[in-house]
């Protein structure tokens, strides 16, 4: 009777078992299921995206057909292209005219003024360089760096607009935007207080006509 009640009992354990690896069996495809839906839809949104694209290019090649049959000039390579549109070749280089060169901006004018005439206040003017400004500095740092930029603005205005116009081309003070604008309102006063000679002079170095209306 021992014996029989023990082989029931390893029996119930040996059941109990299988049905413990079933459910681990019924959990490994459940996922395994999941995972086969996930890729069909991958595959599916896939399918449709180069289904769309075939359909984009074709009508590309359509719009691209009809624009060789309506404009055949611009799909014609070398320099006969532009003799066969009838229309004139773009020059590659434009000559480069003192307008263009103040319109092109304050810091583009003002280093063209800055390097046209060796021997000027740019070299005098070299060693009153400040320091870029890049981390924060102190209130006092900051008061003793107004200082000496009033300073060397004040000396710029005496010494005259070329002067002004390094301090303009300063790498240091690219970033600035206080000192250019005063600096610009110097070279204002400047040009209007000065009479003729200082506009002449104002015209010359390409700083004065892209800053007198700003």
């Amino acid at each position: 009777l021992e014996a029989t009640r023990q082989q029931a009992l390893d029996a119930e354990e040996a059941a109990l078992e299988k049905e413990r690896e079933l459910e681990v069996s019924r959990a490994e495809t459940k996922q395994r299921e999941s995972e086969l839906q996930a890729r069909h839809a991958d595959l599916e949104r896939v399918n449709n995206e180069q289904a769309e694209v075939q359909k984009l290019y074709k009508e590309l090649q359509q719009q691209v057909a009809m624009m060789q049959e309506e404009a055949p000039w611009l799909f014609k390579k070398g320099p006969g292209a532009a003799k066969a549109s009838g229309m004139k070749a773009f020059p590659r280089d434009l000559p480069r005219t003192q307008s263009s060169s103040a319109q092109g901006g304050a810091a583009a004018g003002m280093s063209t003024g800055a390097t046209s005439r060796p021997g000027s206040a740019a070299e005098a003017g070299s060693n009153l360089e400040l320091p870029a400004i890049d981390q924060p500095r102190s209130p006092r740092s900051r008061e003793v760096e107004e200082r000496e930029l009033q300073k060397r603005l004040s000396r710029a205005k005496e010494q005259g607009i070329q002067a002004l116009v390094d301090i303009l081309a300063d790498p240091a003070l690219a970033e600035n935007e206080d000192v250019h604008i005063r600096t610009c309102r110097l070279l204002k006063d400047f040009a209007h207080s000065g009479g003729e000679e200082a506009r002449i002079e104002a015209g010359i170095s390409g700083a004065i006509p892209a800053l007198v209306h700003s």
